[in-house]
């Protein structure tokens, strides 16, 4: 029988890793193709708004998922696990592989995040602050945010890939 501080950490770990899965992709594939029909200067403003609303609310679900998943890593690790899959492996990896969404993206995302967020800046600057378009010449921006668009999808498979070793070590192990 599975110890109840397990059982939760495991719903835990599947559920905020689910969350922030969905949650990334949807913005690549729900969001950023809608947002592309802007011209560029919205399109700027637009974006800033959707990564600000995701820096706050990704960060802090994945760290809840890498907190259970690391809880189980710690937890199990000396309980008798498959050979070939041992469940306090799978967690830990489960819970870096989810918190390395941040880490990729103050530093592999850095300079498409920066040059977008400066655009955006310049277009309130310009006038644009209230997020109606503005009659600036913003070259690169839909370049930039189709760059943006994979970079983020790759989040996604980060925390996909933590989902699926989560829930793959909790109803196996």
């Amino acid at each position: 029988m599975v110890d109840s501080s397990v059982f939760i950490a495991q719903w835990v770990g599947i559920l905020t890793s689910g969350v922030v899965t969905g949650g990334i992709l949807y913005i690549s594939y729900g969001v950023v193709p809608v947002l592309m029909t802007s011209p560029a200067s919205l399109l700027a403003l637009q974006w800033r708004k959707m990564y600000l609303q995701g820096a706050r609310t990704a960060p802090p679900i994945a760290l809840t998922s890498c907190l259970a998943n690391s809880y189980l890593a710690y937890t199990l690790r000396n309980s008798p696990v498959n050979p070939v899959h041992p469940c306090s492996t799978l967690y830990a990896v489960a819970a870096a592989i989810t918190i390395a969404i941040v880490p990729w993206t103050l530093v592999v995302m850095r300079n498409v995040n920066g040059t977008l967020m400066k655009k955006a800046v310049e277009v309130e600057k310009r006038g644009g602050g209230k997020g109606e378009a503005v009659d600036v010449k913003m070259d690169g921006v839909h370049e930039l945010v189709g760059w943006w668009y994979w970079l983020n999808l790759l989040r996604g498979v980060f925390t996909g890939t933590g989902f699926a070793l989560c829930t793959y070590a909790s109803l196996s192990c």
